[in-house]
């Protein structure tokens, strides 16, 4: 299904496991640039390398400008 999301911008939240993550990957299927938070870092960690291959930016949102500096690189 194309839901023309081609290079909008997706934050999602809780986004490492579960329907978080389901929803980050159904997001990349349809070729939105997505951006994963988690409070597990090494949970993040490991959905970020897996979901790479669909390209994206990593940011520590717990981090002054992180945000800003990915949104304007993605």
């Amino acid at each position: 299904m194309d839901l023309k999301l081609n290079d909008k911008k997706a934050l999602v939240f809780g986004s490492s496991t579960g329907l978080g993550r389901a929803v980050a990957q159904s997001l990349l299927n349809e070729k939105a640039k997505v951006f994963l938070n988690s409070r597990s870092a090494d949970r993040l960690e490991l959905s970020v390398k897996e979901l790479r291959a669909h390209g994206g930016v990593l940011a520590d949102l717990t981090q002054a400008n992180e945000a800003k500096r990915a949104t304007l690189e993605a």
